[in-house]
């Protein structure tokens, strides 16, 4: 896969990280999928992007006019086979715990597609 190909990501985890890291690809118009098992960390995740993108443009670091659609390119799910088959290129912001990044590669390697990142 080329990197042009690219057109969907695919965040797994919706903790500390993940927000940020959304926020960055959906700004520059990408879409992008954000996997968490918990549906009030993926509204809390939502809820910190707008803030932090409503911030930037009040500061004149970010186009107001972008900020309703940067966040509607966000699509939010607790199931991780939609997120996966639906993006070229997946971004672990999993818990630093070894057994459970082990065993989501090994899920990832089941569900996504052979050219995925």
């Amino acid at each position: 896969m080329n990197t042009k190909d690219v057109k969907t990501i695919g965040i797994v985890g919706a903790g500390f990280i993940a927000p940020g890291v959304a926020l960055v690809f959906a700004a520059k118009k990408y879409n992008v999928y954000i996997y968490a098992r918990r549906p009030e960390a993926l509204t809390q995740a939502i809820s910190s992007i707008r803030a932090n993108l409503t911030m930037m443009a009040k500061r004149g670091i970010f186009p107001e006019s972008e900020v309703e659609p940067s966040v509607a390119r966000i699509k939010t799910t607790s199931d991780l086979k939609e997120a996966a088959q639906g993006s070229q290129l997946i971004i672990e912001c999993l818990s630093e715990n070894m057994e459970l990044k082990q065993k989501f590669f090994q899920e990832m390697d089941q569900i996504c597609a052979p050219d995925t990142i």
